[in-house]
């Protein structure tokens, strides 16, 4: 186990809370901890403050474990409020791609009646014609706003509700 790693578990941070506090990405921290990359400069300091609070009298949580916590309490929070967001506005696609999908239906299902409806040959040929646009258009609405896309949507719902859950729980 690295000294970082040590460190960081001595104080029970995961990695990415300690990145948040050194500066660095959790990927760089973890690399760091592997020995196989280095700290910044500011980041080893941000380390030696956290390792002297380690070794001092000083109770914890120390103003530095404190300023951590607060920070990443804040990020997460706003991490939280933009996923929260972004479900919202995910959740106003899905319904409007739910209610496209069903109008799409209900004009296909209404051409094909008309279509069985028209007189033959010359005297429906007009309206032949509009019909078969009409459905070439919600053909192509359809694929706008098929079945396929509602699973997307409601996968990148389930992920970010997962995303929120997640990052709740680091809060408590």
């Amino acid at each position: 186990m690295s000294g970082i790693q040590h460190l960081r578990e001595k104080f029970g941070l995961t990695q990415q809370q300690l990145a948040v506090y050194l500066g660095v990405a959790r990927s760089h921290l973890a690399m760091a901890e592997k020995a196989t990359r280095s700290l910044p400069t500011s980041a080893l300091l941000k380390l030696a403050v956290l390792e002297k609070s380690l070794h001092s009298k000083i109770p914890y949580p120390t103003p530095q474990l404190q300023e951590l916590q607060h920070a990443d309490a804040a990020r997460i929070g706003r991490y939280v409020k933009k996923c929260m967001v972004m479900i919202a506005e995910q959740k106003n696609k899905l319904a409007a791609l739910e209610t496209n999908y069903q109008q799409c239906q209900q004009v296909m299902l209404a051409i094909g009646c008309l279509h069985r409806q028209l007189p033959p040959g010359d005297a429906g040929k007009k309206e032949r014609l509009w019909l078969e646009l009409l459905e070439k258009q919600t053909l192509e609405k359809i694929k706008t706003c098929s079945y396929a896309g509602q699973v997307i949507l409601q996968l990148r719902i389930s992920a970010l509700e997962q995303e929120v859950a997640q990052a709740a729980r680091m809060l408590f």
